[in-house]
C-alpha cells in the first residue's frame, strides 16, 4: 500500500490525550510540518532558470508576489490552525 503524505497519531497518556505531531502551534508540530511542505513547493520555483534574466535568476519572486497564491497559502495555513 502507498505511504501517507502526512500521519498524525492520537495517543492516550492518562489522564491526557496527546497528538503526534503536536496539533498546537509549537516547533516541529503539525503547523510547522505543513508550512515546511508549502515552502518546499514554493522553492521549486528556484529550479527553473529564468529565460529572460532581467534582474532575477529564477521565478521564486514571481511566486512569492502572486496575490492569489499568497491568499491561498494564508487560507490553507489558517485552516491548519483552526
Amino acid at each position: 500500500p502507498p505511504n501517507p503524505l502526512l500521519e498524525g497519531k492520537m495517543e492516550l497518556q492518562e489522564p491526557n490525550i496527546v497528538y503526534r505531531p503536536s496539533m498546537d502551534n509549537e516547533p516541529e508540530g503539525f503547523y510547522d510540518l505543513i508550512k515546511g511542505i508549502l515552502n518546499d513547493i514554493y522553492s521549486q520555483a528556484t529550479q527553473f532558470p529564468r529565460i529572460a534574466k532581467l534582474d532575477r535568476d529564477d521565478y521564486l519572486s514571481n511566486v512569492e508576489e502572486d496575490e492569489e497564491l499568497s491568499e491561498m497559502k494564508g487560507e490553507f495555513l489558517e485552516r491548519v490552525t483552526s
